[in-house]
């Protein structure tokens, strides 16, 4: 089939090479990123993410328990809305 139609072999080269450098880069994150940064690169490529699947899927793609990623979670949230903020706009509705 290849011989038959090149541009479908080119097609297919293309893509594997591609999947090879994602898992690659995949690989590489795993290793040399820490979970917060994992977890805060997923946030700024794929928002929507957590939106769609459960956070147990979302933890074992970063490679965590769902325990850690919920402390994470709320590590995060407090780092970047701490908590006077939330009691002055729960306190204003």
């Amino acid at each position: 089939m290849e011989t038959e139609i090149p541009k479908l072999k080119l097609w297919f080269d293309i893509k594997h090479r591609r999947m090879n450098i994602a898992m690659i880069n995949r690989l590489s994150e795993i290793k040399s990123f820490t979970c917060e940064e994992r977890y805060l690169n997923l946030i700024n490529k794929h928002p929507e993410i957590f939106q769609r699947a459960p956070l147990q899927y979302i933890a074992s793609y970063l490679d965590m328990e769902p325990q850690s990623l919920s402390r994470l979670r709320k590590r995060i949230s407090d780092k970047y809305l701490p908590r006077r903020f939330l009691t002055k706009v729960k306190s204003g509705f």
